[in-house]
């Protein structure tokens, strides 16, 4: 089960449902993707931030070769940022991923867990 440590700003938009997907970028992520896929990792995703962690199940998996292609279609809204425009959403993920290479991307669809 992958952990997710994020902003205090993205898990509260988790908290209240604003933010439905995780984006993640790097060759790690893809990997961690794929062994999802593959059944060899469960579904869940486990948020975390501070003290607060939250579970989510994973729904699907998308894999992207650029930022700029994940974030087409309007997908930047379902991820909790604060940024008004397509252009925006690009220029704040580059900076929270800033020095890194910016490919793979990877989003987690996301839904809350079932009740058992």
């Amino acid at each position: 089960m992958p952990v997710f440590y994020v902003r205090k700003q993205y898990f509260k938009a988790l908290e209240n449902g604003e933010k439905t997907a995780e984006i993640r970028i790097g060759k790690y992520w893809l990997n961690t993707a794929r062994r999802i896929m593959n059944g060899e990792l469960k579904p869940i995703a486990i948020f975390r931030s501070g003290r607060k962690t939250l579970i989510r199940e994973i729904e699907r998996i998308e894999i992207y070769p650029t930022l700029k292609s994940a974030l087409r279609n309007k997908r930047w809204k379902k991820l909790g940022l604060g940024a008004p425009t397509y252009k925006s959403a690009v220029n704040e993920i580059s900076k929270l991923y800033q020095g890194y290479n910016k490919k793979p991307v990877v989003i987690f669809w996301l839904k809350n867990p079932k009740e058992r």
